[in-house]
């Protein structure tokens, strides 16, 4: 557990400063102030420690900070995934197979592309969907995200249990 904790971490401080590489030095000083986990200091730590067990030891301190850092609500929106909804970062896409990122904790957000059962995007369909349904009352309108006929199909491949 404590392993994969690291290694979700790594790739959500990987992921987060490569989106913040295009924002102005300003702007990464004030997120790395507020996310300890994401100093250029501890970045460079981890990312010059000579092995890997000393770069998973930075990632798991990493990880214990930004773990900290969270609300309980946070940590399980983060464990259940979204509803389907209109992508922050994609605004033309209405999706519903993805965790919302945090901006504040610089945790982008996780789209999701496959399955148990084969590959397939599904995370991205018009978002002239959402507008035609939005109005609707049934707690499963927004589902239509799963179903609809412009969402990508799937590769189905043998169950693993088969």
């Amino acid at each position: 557990m404590q392993r994969l904790k690291s290694v979700f971490l790594g790739a959500v401080a990987g992921t987060s400063l490569v989106l913040l590489a295009g924002t102005p030095a300003s702007a990464k000083s004030a997120v790395a102030e507020a996310n300890s986990w994401m100093t250029p200091d501890i970045v460079k730590r981890q990312s010059s420690a000579p092995d890997d067990a000393q770069k998973e030891a930075v990632a798991a301190e990493r990880a214990r900070m930004l773990i900290a850092a969270m609300t309980l609500p946070q940590k399980m929106q983060q464990l259940t995934g979204s509803p389907p909804e209109i992508l922050p970062e994609l605004p033309q896409c209405f999706g519903a197979r993805h965790v919302s990122g945090i901006a504040d904790l610089s945790i982008p957000t996780f789209r999701i592309s496959n399955g148990p059962v084969g590959v397939g995007q599904n995370d991205c369909i018009s978002s002239s969907v959402y507008e035609a349904i939005k109005d609707d009352p049934s707690p499963y309108a927004g589902y239509v995200a799963y179903t609809h006929p412009t969402s990508a199909e799937a590769t189905a491949l043998p169950s693993a249990t088969a």
